[in-house]
This record gives structure tokens, C-alpha cells and sequence, in this order.
């Protein structure tokens, strides 16, 4: 379809899809039906509307349960009564282009210096499983068709589950547009996320995406100090202000971070999103041709001072089983040390060294071990 076509389908499918919100037709399933388009395809539709300002997610309590339903704003109901044109809201996701904020979340130890050089190691591959993916940094340069991403950090993994769900997404990105950059809120947020955690501790989590979590974990790890997200300390830290005119701001970061949940929303739903142990994750990834392994764990030492310790034994156990992959193409990250050294041998391992930075800011010599690597140096 010349370029063009494909611009006014478009655009007719964001205004059959506007119709829809404004005849009422205001739960998902029902604008799909009114304007013709399926579950997943309205979803991305009134994603691009919310984002254009001219449709909004709002929250409605029926009978003691919560249920998302869709409204015009005043810009969409403008133009729907024709005091306005139709703008061209498609493709304001920016689909594989470079996200303007690097990371879903914060995290102590985030890889976005050398995230290019993981999707060089790791292209050709078809399958890629993350075990360890804490701030999300490298998975958009993974060029892979199936994506698997992991962590044990269940805070993390509900907020990717619902930035990427098509209703509960742009649900999360209006709450957050309106959420005032306080002390206050940064409190009840995390007060909230210790409740649910000690929750966690008796009955686990059952892995169904909750809105209210996921708002409150984004204003805990995004209005508190940088870095601290995944740490022992993560809801314990203060408002993130800034004293002095040296460096950037607090609540621009926050509300970037905010707006950059678009992009990523196309990111996550390229992958399949689970919570479990790393080493039992490991277990289940077939060691096979065009598969990808990618493990960034807690560091030996700096490593203490994350939330979930992967410590001396988990390491040992890591090495051994990383390098029994002899067709897969894995590609780990590490401070490199002595122990480093002993149990990730040269010879068996391709090594790539980078002048990385501690939270110090200090230089810290990293390194990307690669096996089965095309693209190893």
C-alpha cells in the first residue's frame, strides 16, 4: 500500500475509534466492535488518541470493583463536532526508534552506557531470555523476535505488566500526569509497596497486573533518588530535591520518565514478562542454535546491596551453568575481578572490557563475556 493509503487508513481508524468513545462504546471490547478493529489493534489506537490528548482512561468504581473505561477529552469531542481537524496522531509511539528515556525503572547498577554492545553480542538470535533484567536498559536493542524477561523483583515485573497492557497502560500514564511531585505522595507510594510486600512474604504474588501498584512503585523508584530502585532501601528514600542550579531537575526526570511509558509500551509487548528464580529460569532455556542468553546479575560485593542477594554460591552456580550452553550464544555482565577471573576463564570466554562507572560515579572496569557470540571480539 503506497505510503499515503496507508496514512489515510490510518487516520480513518483513529477517527472510527474516536466515534466509538464518544457513542459510548467506552470499555475496550466495545470500541473494537463499533469500529471494527480487534482487542490488541483498538488498544494501540486509543493509546495514540490518549497521547494526542484527544481520548483519556478513567477509572470507575461499579459495585466496589474497579473498571477502565474510555471519554473524549475536550480536544476529542472538538473534533468529533468538526471545530477541529482530525491531527495525524499515528506513529507517535516511535516504534523502534531510540527511547527518550533509557530504563522502565531506575535500578542500582542500570546497564545503559553498554546496552548497545548487548544487542551487538547478542544479534542473529531468534530467541533471547533475560533472567536477571532489572531496569529493562538493554532489552530495546534486542533485536530477537521472542524476547523472555525475568526478575524476581515482583514490583518491577507488575509495573512492565501494565505499562504494556493496552487498557490498564494509558490508565497508569493519566494517573501519573496528575500526580502532583510531593513528599507526601512519595510516602503513601511506598508505605503502600512495604504493605504489599510483606504481603508477598505469606502469599505470593499471583501474577495478574494491578494498577494501583504499579502507580505507586513508578512514584517510589522515580521521585526518590536516583539509582536506589532494586535496593534494600528502595522505600525508604526521600523526595529527590534539588538544593542548587548544579545538574538537572528532579520532577522533569519524573515527568519524562512518565511520558516515555509510550515507547515503552511498544517495547514490552514484543515480551513475554515473568517473575521467578534466575538459576530455575536458567534450568528451562534450551541450549539450541539461534537462542540467546543474557545475564547481568548483582555483582560479587556491590551486588549486597540489592533487594534480591545473589551471592558467592549463586555465582558459582551461575558460571557452571552458563558455560555447559555449547550451541546457545551467551553474553554476561560483570565488574571484573579475580573471581571473576577464576570462574569465567579466557579461552572459554571472549572478553570485552569497558570502563563502566560506579553509583560513586567513580570509573569501574566492566566487563561483557560472550560465548558463541557472531559478533565477539
Amino acid at each position: 500500500m503506497p505510503a499515503a493509503n496507508r496514512t489515510a487508513s490510518l487516520r480513518q481508524r483513529h477517527f472510527r475509534t474516536l466515534e466509538a468513545v464518544g457513542n459510548g462504546s467506552r470499555t475496550l471490547a466495545k470500541i473494537g466492535v463499533f469500529a471494527g478493529l480487534a482487542g490488541a489493534a483498538s488498544g494501540a489506537v486509543l493509546r495514540d488518541l490518549a497521547e494526542a490528548g484527544l481520548a483519556a482512561c478513567v477509572v470507575n468504581d461499579i459495585d466496589g470493583r474497579d473498571e477502565e473505561a474510555w471519554q473524549l477529552t475536550d480536544a476529542g469531542r472538538a473534533t468529533l463536532d468538526g471545530a477541529r481537524a482530525m491531527p495525524s496522531v499515528a506513529g507517535k509511539r516511535g516504534r523502534g526508534g531510540k527511547l527518550e528515556v533509557g530504563c522502565l525503572a531506575p535500578f542500582f547498577g542500570s546497564n545503559r552506557m553498554l546496552a548497545p554492545e548487548v544487542g551487538r553480542l547478542l544479534r542473529g538470535c531468534t530467541w533471547v531470555g533475560v533472567p536477571f533484567v532489572g531496569s529493562f536498559a538493554e532489552v530495546p536493542l534486542i533485536e530477537a523476535r521472542t524476547i523472555v524477561c525475568n526478575d524476581l523483583h515482583c514490583h518491577l515485573m507488575n509495573l512492565a505488566k501494565v505499562a504494556a497492557d493496552p487498557l490498564l497502560g494509558p490508565a497508569l500514564r493519566f494517573r501519573l500526569r496528575k500526580t502532583p511531585f510531593a513528599d507526601l505522595e512519595l510516602r503513601q507510594a511506598q508505605s503502600h509497596c512495604r504493605e504489599l510486600e510483606l504481603a508477598m512474604v505469606d502469599g505470593g504474588w499471583d501474577g495478574e497486573p494491578n494498577l494501583d501498584w504499579a502507580v505507586d512503585y513508578f512514584i517510589a523508584a522515580w521521585t526518590s533518588r536516583n539509582g536506589l530502585a532494586g535496593t534494600k532501601g528502595e522505600f525508604k528514600a526521600p523526595l529527590s530535591v534539588r538544593w542548587d542550579a548544579q545538574g538537572g531537575d528532579s520532577v522533569r526526570r519524573f515527568r519524562n520518565a512518565a511520558a516515555g511509558l509510550v515507547a515503552w509500551a511498544d517495547v514490552l509487548q514484543r515480551c513475554t514478562l515473568l517473575c521467578m528464580d534466575a538459576l530455575e529460569f536458567l534450568e528451562r532455556c534450551k541450549d539450541l542454535p539461534l537462542t540467546g542468553i543474557y545475564c547481568d546479575p548483582p555483582f560479587l560485593g556491590a551486588g549486597d546491596a540489592y533487594k534480591h542477594r545473589f551471592g558467592e554460591h549463586e555465582h558459582a552456580r551461575l558460571a557452571q551453568k552458563l558455560v555447559g550452553f555449547r550451541f546457545a550464544t551467551v553474553v554476561a555482565r560483570l565488574y571484573e575481578t579475580d573471581d571473576v577471573g577464576r570462574l569465567y576463564p579466557e579461552g572459554k570466554w571472549a572478553y570485552n572490557r569497558f570502563k563502566g562507572r560506579k553509583q560513586t560515579n567513580r570509573d569501574a572496569p566492566e566487563v561483557l563475556l560472550s560465548r558463541n557470540a557472531k559478533e565477539q571480539t
